[in-house]
């Protein structure tokens, strides 16, 4: 089976680009392919509202990612114009407006397990990939509190198991992922932060800065003051909205990171278990610690607002099941 619709054309393509190119121009013919079969043409001859159907097919999450996907078509369909391969004389794309582009956005509201992956293999920084990781795996509390008031000391590392430390001092037991306990390592022994994720372009500053040494996981960069003390909940949310900016997700903060583990761990308990009801749902909020409620004299977990985005439709369109 090809990989593409007139697979020999868009190879001849293809060929004139380097490997970072031909990734990106090749995600778009695969998906552009079920389309063509559809109209039964080429992507080089697509009117205006078929090319729609293609970004809409894409799903961009930004206004760079939509203005991105359109360009790479706009510069197939010239090529495909200028070497006679194309039915078509003018562009339909010549004359599209930024707002033509932003309307195919569909900001993303929770990744998928191998979207968050990439996401955190993307990190620079161990001290941005543990909190994402973390998160993603129920660790969070007040205020951020359990991922703040992280220690080494709270990591048992043969058993897998670390001791979270919530705002008001209580105390929870949380079985972590190897990754989680790899980063935890890796973030620990972080000294030196980079800015911008890696891409800092500054002329006069240092691309990078000295983290404070103290007895927790994830630390501050160092000022004219000491910190021996934690840091302090905007310190997850400035390196989120950095990650958020740098990756053009839009929407990434600790609620989508949140709410994303909880899907990934929705999709595994359908799997295992064939069904997302009451018992699937306390697991979900016995892990992500969510809060509880009193009902017919019994203190149960308050899970029924996690049913408006955490349910079985929306998790077999996250998954593809």
């Amino acid at each position: 089976m090809s990989e593409f619709y007139n697979e020999s054309v868009k190879s001849k393509f293809l060929m004139r680009y380097g490997v970072g190119s031909q990734k990106i121009f090749a995600r778009i013919f695969r998906f552009s392919q079920s389309l063509e079969e559809e109209y039964g043409t080429d992507m080089s001859n697509f009117t205006l509202d078929q090319i729609g159907a293609v970004l809409k097919k894409l799903k961009p999450a930004s206004e760079a990612s939509s203005r991105n996907s359109t360009s790479c078509i706009f510069t197939y369909i010239n090529w495909a114009i200028e070497e006679g391969l194309s039915s078509l004389s003018v562009n339909p794309l010549s004359d599209k407006t930024l707002d033509w582009c932003r309307s195919f956005i569909v900001p993303i509201t929770e990744l998928s397990e191998s979207r968050f992956n990439s996401l955190e293999r993307n990190c620079v920084n161990a001290q941005d990939a543990v909190i994402l990781r973390l998160i993603f795996e129920g660790v969070k509390g007040d205020g951020c509190a359990e991922l703040l008031q992280l220690t080494m000391r709270d990591v048992d590392f043969e058993r897998g198991v670390l001791t979270l430390t919530n705002q008001d001092q209580s105390i929870r037991y949380l079985e972590v992922s190897q990754q989680a306990l790899y980063l935890i390592k890796l973030a620990a022994r972080e000294t030196l932060y980079q800015k911008k994720n890696g891409s800092f372009s500054g002329t006069t500053k240092n691309p990078h800065t000295r983290l404070v040494e103290n007895e927790y996981v994830i630390r501050s960069s160092i000022t004219r003051n000491e910190n021996v003390h934690a840091a302090d909940k905007f310190l997850i949310y400035r390196r989120l909205s950095m990650l958020s900016e740098v990756f053009q997700l839009p929407k990434l903060n600790v609620n989508m990171i949140e709410r994303s583990g909880m899907m990934k761990m929705a999709k595994d308990l359908l799997e295992a278990e064939g069904k997302l009801e009451r018992e699937q749902y306390f697991k979900i909020a016995e892990r992500f610690n969510i809060a509880k409620r009193i009902n017919n004299g019994i203190e149960e977990y308050n899970y029924y607002p996690l049913k408006s985005f955490l349910n079985e439709k929306a998790v077999r369109e996250l998954y593809n099941l």
